[in-house]
């Protein structure tokens, strides 16, 4: 059957899982944590621009990203990190569909919060971080 290249499904999978853990996502317990100690600052945007995703009921949206910025999804779920500089420690503002938002001084997304993430409920809009800028891999 000629050359093949076996295992490309579990190295992107293996790929995938790798990058989560750069971006500092960890899952322990049923918490999700965000140590994001391997990103560096080159990895952020330098200029604004638009993140466009969609969510877990099809539709389109999209995100005003400042500079400093960088975003991806979990689970659907939008994640925006920000290079901040007033602090040591990581901040995490959740913004709901209903209008609503939750912010957790610590670097631990809350319980009620996580659930709604990894259940694709669609009620959370967005998880915003602001990751101080020592915390970042130099």
């Amino acid at each position: 059957s000629g050359a093949q290249q076996p295992g490309m499904t579990g190295q992107v999978k293996e790929e995938i899982i790798t990058r989560f853990g750069e971006l500092g996502i960890r899952i322990r317990g049923g918490v999700l944590n965000i140590d994001p100690r391997l990103l560096q600052a080159s990895e952020f945007t330098h200029n604004p621009r638009i993140f466009k995703t969609r969510n877990v009921d099809g539709k389109n949206e999209s995100f005003e990203l400042n500079s400093n910025s960088l975003a991806f999804t979990y689970c659907q779920t939008p994640f925006i990190y920000n290079i901040g500089t007033d602090s040591s420690h990581v901040r995490i503002e959740i913004d709901y569909r209903n209008d609503d938002k939750q912010v957790s001084e610590s670097n631990q997304l809350p319980a009620d919060a996580y659930q709604n993430v990894i259940r694709r409920t669609g009620n959370i809009r967005s998880v915003r971080v602001t990751i101080p800028e020592i915390l970042l891999f130099q």
